[in-house]
């Protein structure tokens, strides 16, 4: 599925990943590439459920909170948002590499709690 994605055949990377299924089936990667691939093709409810299962599998899989995060933040649901943001910062290595993931994750908690503009009258 890399070798497809990296070339940008999206639908077969999604074939190969869901062949891996049930050759792979307590391994958490392939139910996190198989959500981003569907949040990159406009399926929110299908990759919401893939990133769900990769965090039964894997409880402290960052990546999967992030998009999980990211999602529920581009649909507005700024309060589930917010409770993936931070249990992405949970999980998330202490480590310098993360750093910059962090501030950005932190920064989108600090503008989620900032009130809405009155609407124009």
């Amino acid at each position: 599925g890399l070798v497809e994605e990296g070339r940008g055949r999206w639908e077969a990377a999604e074939r190969r990943y869901r062949r891996a299924l049930p050759l792979r089936p307590s391994d958490p990667d392939v139910h996190y590439k198989l959500g981003w691939l569907a949040a990159r093709a406009g399926q929110s409810h299908d990759a919401e459920a893939e990133y769900l299962a990769a965090l039964r599998l894997a409880p402290t899989h960052v990546f999967a909170h992030l998009e999980l995060a990211r999602l529920a933040d581009e649909q507005g649901r700024s309060a589930d948002a917010t409770q993936r943001y931070r249990q992405a910062l949970a999980v998330m290595p202490a480590d310098g590499q993360w750093s910059a993931v962090r501030r950005t994750v932190e920064e989108r908690l600090r503008a989620l709690r900032r009130p809405l503009p009155a609407a124009p009258r």
